[in-house]
């Protein structure tokens, strides 16, 4: 263990690269030989929390070219060693919080709320994963990613979380007083913004959209 509480699993969890899937018999080893999933560091994560960290900018450690894979079977190895998807930091962040905050990880999302991870959990900010999503981020190593790709993975972590939770946690307000569906609204105009005015294109060259089962 590191001056940081950090032990070997912690820092396991921090290296997966795009091919997660190799460093598999790592945990296993790891916790075999008595590793415990559950300790904590000096910030009050474990080694689920520290598996999805946002950097100081607010973006993934590691970046990947479009969906971010997850490695399901290194997940439920910490799961079955004593870490837990109710397990809360110090910021009363459990790692559906994390997780919800990138939107690259939607199948992380849904990995945690069929293991028992509640979207209505608040932080001590007040703060759901629904509110972590809808300021929620999508850049990956492609800088090309503009609104309506953004938007779209937004409405699919959202619509998981909703589906999970319920349509009603798109108006439970955090300590400052805003809802995800004020969030998001705000978000979003940041990212359209952020793409300058929109360029004429051609008809019938759209992508489609995500479902929608809230309106935003």
């Amino acid at each position: 263990m590191d001056t940081d509480g950090n032990t070997p699993l912690h820092y396991a969890t921090r290296s997966p690269s795009r091919h997660d899937k190799m460093y598999s018999p790592i945990f296993q080893l790891l916790c075999a030989r008595g590793s415990d999933a559950g300790i904590r560091n000096t910030e009050g994560q474990t080694p689920l929390h520290t598996r999805f960290r946002l950097d100081d900018s607010g973006r993934v450690r590691y970046y990947y070219f479009g969906k971010t894979p997850i490695d399901a079977a290194t997940l439920l190895t910490l799961l079955a060693h004593g870490a837990s998807t109710a397990d809360t930091d110090k910021a009363g962040n459990t790692p559906l919080h994390i997780a919800a905050a990138n939107l690259e990880w939607d199948d992380a999302v849904s990995f945690f709320l069929r293991h028992g991870g509640d979207p209505a959990l608040q932080n001590l900010n007040g703060q759901t994963s629904l509110h972590r999503a809808a300021a929620g981020t999508y850049l990956g190593r492609d800088q090309r990613y503009k609104a309506p790709e953004r938007i779209r993975a937004q409405e699919e972590v959202l619509s998981r979380l909703v589906e999970a939770g319920g349509v009603e946690l798109m108006d439970l307000a955090d300590a400052e007083g805003m809802n995800p569906r004020q969030i998001c609204h705000k978000t979003r105009q940041g990212w359209k913004e952020l793409d300058g005015p929109p360029r004429r294109t051609g008809k019938g060259r759209g992508r489609g959209s995500a479902r929608r089962i809230h309106k935003i």
